[in-house]
């Protein structure tokens, strides 16, 4: 009886040895197929890059929906900057007022000769008017299963504040530089920019 044990341990650990390696495998083949989908795209100081607006369905604290519109490329415009890993600076018409950094996965590279025209921005975008950076953060919660930030916008009354997805939001503005601590805990303070972060 006890030999019978042992055999059946025995082959227990070895299917269990052969289903992790196998599991091994297969997660290596689909980290191989990601990494040939998602080669990092870099771009060099005084490259030409399109800019593609991403809309997406935003609510405010009035419960006021803004419509989605088709994505497109603008531009191209000039990099002026690498800002961390994954963000660039672009040269923006003269005047504009939104911020000019933004992630890698918003750019496609210009090929051919440089533009001889100015590039330009649509003046309203997504059914409202593109917002500049962030100036506040009001609020913290998570929703669906996501953290979110309530953002007060340069250009909109405290009212037309927007609930954002916090990791999205940090990685489109990476100069804010705010730890996650200051997204949960209560009264929270950012000393660069001497504002209060409240959930």
């Amino acid at each position: 009886h006890v030999e019978a044990v042992d055999i059946a341990l025995a082959d227990r650990d070895e299917f269990l040895s052969m289903a992790r390696e196998r599991l091994l495998q297969a997660q290596q083949r689909m980290k191989t197929a990601y990494d040939d989908r998602h080669r990092a795209v870099e771009f060099s100081i005084g490259d030409w890059v399109w800019l593609k607006i991403q809309p997406y369905r935003q609510l405010t604290v009035t419960r006021k929906a803004f419509n989605k519109l088709s994505p497109k490329f603008y531009g191209p415009f000039e990099i002026l900057a690498r800002i961390g890993s994954v963000s660039y600076r672009l040269k923006l018409p003269a005047g504009t007022q939104i911020h000019d950094v933004f992630h890698v996965s918003l750019l496609k590279a210009h090929k051919g000769a440089r533009p001889t025209n100015d590039p330009s921005l649509p003046p309203v975008l997504q059914g409202r008017v593109m917002p500049t950076k962030p100036v506040q953060l009001l609020r913290a919660r998570v929703h669906g299963g996501v953290r979110q930030v309530l953002a007060k916008w340069t250009d909109r009354e405290e009212d037309d504040s927007t609930w954002e997805d916090a990791a999205k939001l940090l990685e489109a503005y990476p100069e804010l530089e705010l730890e996650d601590k200051l997204l949960v805990e209560e009264g929270s303070n950012d000393t660069r920019f001497g504002i209060t972060y409240k959930r």
